[in-house]
């Protein structure tokens, strides 16, 4: 795996513990999916990266939000 591949799967992990509370310990398969190449209204160019996660936890726990003022 290069440099550039590891900071888009570490974003995924933390996104989705971050969404859902589930460790990357939890995970049975984290799979790299496409790359899609967007363009927003205002041409923009967006590069997204896919992925796709399976786990054997039937209850997802996401963490607290906490907003800041």
């Amino acid at each position: 795996m290069t440099e550039r591949e590891a900071a888009p799967i570490t974003s995924a992990v933390r996104e989705l513990y971050e969404g859902t509370g589930l460790d990357i310990a939890e995970l049975v398969e984290l799979r790299t999916g496409p790359v899609l190449n967007l363009v927003d209204r205002g041409g923009a160019a967006w590069q997204v990266h896919t992925f796709r996660a399976e786990t054997l936890v039937h209850r997802l726990r996401p963490p607290p939000v906490i907003i800041g003022f």
